[in-house]
């Protein structure tokens, strides 16, 4: 991708002057594309799909190396080139986003804990967990887009002083600190795979903080295949969504990817051991978009 360009970014003034926008559809998906196990072959097949279905933007997460960047890149000709931060030939805790907007500019930001070691968190410190951050114009609208992926809990206990749980606290003080001073005229999206359950109260603390909306609010599933019968899946993959002061939106969401797809040897798995979420937000128009000065 284009080097890292932090500078507040003019990009945008000139396409939001005074002007009319007509009501705009914006669909967004996050998916969890699992980084072990029959990769190639399974971001061969799930390419095509994320191409078929004409997403505006598309968050992807655990794509951990830049080959595998690029191998989705061209299965999805209709995106725009993929955002994201390397190291050598690895994707920063494989976060990708691809819109069909092009980037004005993009940053990266990395969590402070990412897990201790000793433990299976250990994980995101080797892959500098973090979140990734697209400022684009979409459809004549300024949004702001925010991929992020955090620890998971391996005790699968989300009791405020459970040690896993401590850590998603953090994580999520530091993104709610970034979050907040981002530019309020523009869409913000925060999308990707929370590793909290969407009825979690650090969730609701978090969202009351930055302003956001949960996108699936209305239809809280599991987002994720669960292999235990005793242990049934819980919603860790989360839209969310703060308006900018002009867009009036209504939302409504919808699962991906629970059944197998083919693979290139005509062999059926499934895409991951996540689903893709969906959340399909409608702007009313409006008669004028302007930017303050940088």
């Amino acid at each position: 991708p284009a080097p890292l360009d932090r500078r507040r970014s003019t990009a945008l003034r000139p396409r939001l002057s005074s002007h009319s926008v007509a009501a705009t559809r914006i669909r967004v998906l996050t998916l969890n594309c699992l980084f072990p196990g029959h990769v190639p072959a399974r971001l061969h097949a799930i390419g095509p799909l994320l191409e078929e279905g004409r997403f505006d933007l598309v968050c992807l997460q655990e794509v951990a190396f830049r080959r595998h960047i690029n191998l989705l890149a061209s299965r999805m000709p209709g995106y725009g080139p993929p955002v994201y931060r390397s190291v050598a030939c690895g994707v920063l805790w494989g976060s990708g986003t691809f819109g069909r907007g092009g980037p004005a500019r993009r940053s990266y930001g990395m969590f402070r804990r990412r897990g201790d070691w000793g433990t299976l968190g250990a994980a995101d410190r080797i892959g500098r967990k973090g979140f990734l951050t697209t400022w684009l114009d979409l459809k004549g609208r300024p949004v702001i887009i925010v991929n992020t992926h955090l620890l998971a809990n391996y005790d699968e206990d989300w009791s405020p002083s459970n040690r896993y749980a401590v850590q998603q606290l953090d994580e999520l003080e530091q993104l709610g600190d970034a979050l907040v001073r981002l530019e309020e005229y523009a869409l913000l999206l925060v999308v990707g795979d929370f590793n909290i359950p969407g009825a979690n109260p650090m969730l609701a603390e978090f969202r009351e903080r930055t302003g956001l909306r949960n996108a699936a609010a209305a239809k809280p599933v599991a987002t994720y295949r669960t292999t235990r019968p005793e242990a049934p899946g819980q919603q860790i993959d989360h839209i969310f969504f703060r308006p900018s002061s002009a867009d009036p939106v209504t939302v409504d969401s919808r699962l991906h990817f629970e059944a197998e797809v083919t693979m290139p040897d005509g062999r059926a798995r499934f895409a991951s051991d996540h689903f893709g979420v969906e959340a399909r937000l409608d702007l009313e128009s409006i008669s004028q978009l302007s930017a303050p000065d940088p």
